[in-house]
């Protein structure tokens, strides 16, 4: 199945969904995001599965055979596999389908490379409704500033954006854009770690972009704070804002749309004052 659609219309809270019913079905879900693919299929796969148990995917597939238990991967945001991989990750989903019988669940905001290789039944998933949206946000009529809310969830485009606007919906302008909800929302996560937090991850955006990757090692990562004199307490309070997440030794944003939020602040910071640039 090949799940399409635009940044933060739930995607992949459809696939966590399917995923989970899953396992209800009988079948054992890998949940994977193509983001921390780096070329070798199986070493991705046993690293997601190291983070739930100490089996390898050998091991894994032994025990589903034994148990009569298919296997699905669920492939999450496609589109952010680096760009030179995205050919070499779509052969080794056909290479596992292929050897192991497994079934593919894909979800990605444009189309799969080489998608001749694979067989998609495909859904598409739109922006969210305005009654979706008023939902998302838990704003009620008789909230004295529903109409102040309500100016702002019809412009938001995204189901991330009605849920934020619902927390800190009050602090905003009526014009107010996506950058700045997403980082009025870090501010208000950061609290009095707010500026040299938004400077972190503003300085990870631009190492980001500079690389053409969603996401870098732990390693990597504490060595860009080290480098930009990044205190421990800052470096702490981003984990607890869950602006970032953390998977087994791989950093990257909790969702691309922060991620297009800070590379946008980065490149205000880099160039400031100069319109041309």
């Amino acid at each position: 199945i090949f799940i399409k659609g635009p940044s933060g219309c739930g995607k992949t809270l459809l696939m966590m969904h399917c995923a989970i019913a899953c396992i209800d079905s009988g079948y054992i879900p890998i949940f994977i995001a193509a983001k921390d693919f780096i070329g070798q299929f199986k070493n991705l796969l046993d690293k997601e599965l190291g983070l739930l148990c100490n089996q390898s995917l050998s091991e894994l597939v032994k025990v589903s055979q034994v148990l009569s238990r298919g296997i699905i991967v669920f492939l999450d945001g496609y589109n952010e596999c680096s760009t030179a991989l995205q050919s070499q990750l779509t052969r080794s989903l056909r290479a596992f389908s292929l050897r192991y019988n497994a079934r593919i669940v894909i979800s990605s905001q444009q189309c799969v490379v080489r998608d001749d290789l694979l067989s998609f039944n495909e859904v598409y998933v739109k922006r969210p409704t305005h009654e979706f949206k008023l939902s998302l946000s838990r704003v009620r009529e008789t909230n004295d500033s529903f109409q102040h809310l309500l100016s702002l969830l019809e412009a938001a485009n995204s189901g991330l954006e009605a849920a934020l606007i619902g927390q800190i919906g009050l602090s905003l302008s009526t014009n107010a854009s996506k950058f700045v909800i997403f980082e009025t929302y870090a501010r208000k996560r950061l609290k009095e770690f707010a500026q040299k937090g938004i400077q972190l991850l503003s300085i990870l955006a631009s190492y980001l972009v500079q690389r053409a990757r969603f996401s870098i090692s732990v390693r990597e990562f504490d060595r860009l704070c080290d480098t930009h004199a990044i205190e421990y307490e800052v470096k702490q309070a981003i984990s607890e804002s869950n602006l970032l997440q953390q998977r087994g030794d791989i950093v990257s944003f909790s969702h691309e749309l922060f991620f297009l939020t800070f590379s946008a602040e980065s490149v205000m910071r880099a160039n400031y004052n100069d319109a041309e640039k």
